[in-house]
């Protein structure tokens, strides 16, 4: 059984989601466009490429929000 590439992209997208609420963020901070700098202070320097990376990720989520509600429900803990 093979898995999709929408379905692939929307599995990796929870990872992400659950990979950034890891990092503490909630579910109004995740919401933004563009994370804050206040933000930033609590991620080590040497793993911001990634944060950015895993941050617009999550762009196509925040436009559909049916699947940003999934992922929230999914990723918290």
């Amino acid at each position: 059984m093979t898995i999709s590439a929408p379905l692939a992209a929307d599995a990796a997208r929870l990872q992400v989601m659950r990979r950034l609420r890891a990092h503490g963020l909630t579910e109004t901070m995740l919401r933004d466009d563009s994370p804050s700098y206040a933000l930033l202070q609590r991620i080590p320097a040497d793993q911001w490429a990634m944060f950015f990376d895993d941050w617009e990720e999550l762009s196509a989520w925040r436009r559909a929000d049916p699947w940003w509600q999934v992922g929230i429900r999914a990723s918290r803990t």
